[in-house]
């Protein structure tokens, strides 16, 4: 390690008889960290807009390859009367699987419209359960979450039998 970095990571503080004590790099490292992974975490509205274009390329992309067509357009076939029913199958579930998948994407559109209209009306970050500030960190992986993580867990436990 270059001097000036081992100088750099060991900072002296002054002890009670006067005599220097160096920290460890990780103590001189951590508040950085902390600074580094607040500035990590992206704009709301970046991330939004960020979640309502990939939903709209995964839309654009399935309807373009799964579903521009007809089963048979899409198998590359003129008939199915001379398919396997094995293909014909297969060719089937396919579908049935792109069109859950086009669902799910969906839905993850219409929950980042929603986070932008309640950004637009300030309630963005607020749990709709219980009216507390949605942790940051959370927003930063999940920008449309409407709950924070202790609604959230108890709506996916749901009611415990005992």
């Amino acid at each position: 390690m270059p001097s000036k970095q081992r100088s750099a990571a060991r900072t002296s503080t002054s002890t009670k008889k006067g005599r220097s004590q160096a920290k460890s790099p990780a103590e001189t490292t951590a508040p950085a960290a902390q600074q580094q992974a607040a500035a990590t975490i992206p704009d709301p509205t970046e991330a939004l807009a960020q979640k309502a274009s990939e939903a709209a390329q995964l839309r654009d992309f399935i309807d373009r390859t799964t579903f521009s067509g007809d089963q048979r357009e899409a198998g590359g076939e003129l008939s199915a009367i001379d398919q396997h029913p094995a293909d014909t199958a297969d060719q089937t579930i396919q579908r049935e699987i792109d069109y859950t998948i086009k669902g799910f994407v969906e839905d993850e559109a219409q929950q980042v419209e929603a986070a932008m209209r309640r950004q637009a009306e300030g309630r963005y970050g607020t749990c709709e359960a219980c009216g507390q500030e949605i942790d940051p960190d959370r927003l930063a992986v999940r920008p449309q979450a409407t709950l924070c993580i202790t609604c959230q867990r108890e709506r996916e436990e749901g009611p415990r039998s005992r």
